[in-house]
C-alpha cells in the first residue's frame, strides 16, 4: 500500500530594519518572501526513518527514534560532524521529543534550492535554516495529525531552532516564516510567554522596495559572536549605539505602521550610521565594500539603501517612494555586477496549506 505524501512548505525573509539593536529589545521589521524550503514526508509502514537533504552537502541519512525521541543513526549512515547535519538532528530531535519518540518510519525530504544561487551555489542570506525549521515542523506534526496554528508553529520552531543553533540570534527569521507578511517583532520575554512578540502590518502605499545580492555569502553568527564580545568588553559603548539604533528603529517602525513612506526613507540611512558606527567598533564589516558601492548606485539613483540582516555580504535592500525611481535603481543595479533578486512578499493571508499526494 502506498501511503499519502505530505507536503509542507515555509518562507525566507527579508529584514527591513532593526538587525543587531533587535537583541536589546527593538523592534524590527521583517518580510516573508517567496523563496521556500519545501519538506516532503511518505509514511513507510516501517520503524526506521530516511532522510535526504537537498542542496545542504550533506549525507543521506538512516535513523530510528528512541523512546524520548532521539535520533539513534542506523550503522550504515556516515559519521559526520557537518553543522548542518546536526542542526537537522537536533530539530528532528525536538518534535520527536514532544511525541515520546512514536512517530512511525517515515522518508523525508527536504529541499532548499531557492536559498543558494543557482550558478555559484552560495547561500543568499534570506533565512534558510528557519525556513527548513518552520517547514520540517509543520510537515512532522501535521504527519502526527496536528496542525499547528500560526502562534504556535512561532512558538515550537524557534524552541526547536534554539535546540539546533543555541540561543544565538533574535529569532526574527523564525517569526517571518510563521506568520507570514510583513511583520513588527520583538524578542519575547521567553519561549512560552511569546504575547506582543509578533504585530502584523500593511505595506505603505507609496513604498518601493528592490532587493539586491552582494555575490557573496557572510556568517551571521561570526558577525553576532563579534558584537557579543564587544557588548562585554565594552558595555557602556555597546549599549550607547543599541540605544540610538532602538530609537530609530522604533521612528521607522512608528512611520512604516501609519504608511508614512517619506519618514520611513528618512529612517533607513540614520539606521545605516548608526550600524557605520557598529562596524567601526566591534572590528567586524557590515557595510562590506560591495554594500558601499551598492549604497552609492542606488543614493545616485535617488534611493536609500541598507543591508539586510547582518551585512558583510548577502542581501541589501533599496527602497523609494515613487516608480519612477524604483525603475532607475533597478535599471541602474542591473548595469552592475550585483544580482537583482526578483522577491516579492507572501501576504499572511495568504494560506500554504500542507498538501496530500
Amino acid at each position: 500500500m502506498k501511503h499519502p505524501r505530505i507536503s509542507a512548505k515555509a518562507t525566507g525573509k527579508l529584514i527591513l530594519l532593526g538587525e543587531y539593536a533587535v537583541l536589546e529589545g527593538a523592534p524590527s521589521l521583517v518580510a516573508a518572501i517567496d523563496r521556500f524550503c519545501h519538506v516532503h514526508i511518505r509514511k513507510n509502514g516501517f520503524s526506521i526513518f530516511g532522510l535526504e537533504a537537498m542542496n545542504l552537502d550533506m549525507p543521506d541519512l538512516t535513523f530510528h527514534l528512541d523512546e524520548s525521541g532521539k535520533v539513534i543513526l542506523a550503522g550504515n549512515s556516515p559519521y559526520t560532524s557537518e553543522k548542518r547535519t546536526d542542526f537537522l538532528i537536533e530539530v528532528i530531535n525536538y518534535v520527536a521529543s514532544r511525541y515520546e519518540g512514536k512517530i512511525p518510519g517515515a522518508y523525508i525530504s527536504i529541499d532548499t534550492g531557492d536559498f543558494f544561487h543557482r550558478t555559484s551555489g552560495n547561500k543568499f542570506g534570506l533565512g534558510s535554516s528557519a525556513a527548513l525549521t518552520v517547514a520540517l515542523i509543520r510537515a512532522m506534526n501535521e504527519y502526527m495529525g496536528r496542525n499547528l496554528s500560526a502562534d504556535a508553529l512561532f512558538s515550537e520552531a524557534i524552541k526547536a531552532h534554539r535546540a539546533g543553533q543555541g540561543r544565538l540570534g533574535s529569532g526574527v527569521d523564525i517569526a517571518a516564516s510563521a506568520a507570514g507578511g510583513v511583520i513588527e517583532y520583538v524578542v519575547p520575554g521567553s519561549e512560552e510567554d511569546i504575547t506582543n512578540a509578533i504585530k502584523r502590518h500593511k505595506w505603505p502605499d507609496g513604498l518601493y522596495f528592490t532587493s539586491v545580492w552582494t555575490g557573496t555569502s557572510a556568517s551571521t553568527r561570526f558577525m553576532l559572536e563579534k558584537v557579543k564580545r564587544f557588548r562585554l568588553t565594552s558595555p557602556d559603548f555597546y549599549h550607547s549605539i543599541m540605544d540610538e539604533m532602538r530609537s530609530i528603529a522604533e521612528d521607522g517602525c512608528r512611520a512604516f505602521a501609519s504608511g508614512d513612506a517619506g519618514k520611513f526613507l528618512e529612517v533607513v540611512p540614520a539606521y545605516l550610521e548608526q550600524e557605520r558606527k557598529l562596524e567601526a567598533a566591534c572590528g567586524i564589516e557590515i557595510i562590506s565594500p560591495s554594500h558601499q558601492k551598492i549604497n552609492d548606485i542606488v543614493r545616485n539613483a535617488g534611493g536609500v539603501y541598507k543591508p539586510s540582516g547582518a551585512g558583510g555580504g548577502d542581501i541589501g535592500v533599496a527602497f523609494c517612494d515613487n516608480e519612477e525611481t524604483h525603475l532607475n535603481i533597478q535599471s541602474a543595479l542591473q548595469d552592475s555586477p550585483y544580482d537583482l533578486l526578483d522577491l516579492a512578499i507572501v501576504p499572511a493571508e495568504k494560506d500554504l496549506p500542507i498538501s496530500y499526494e
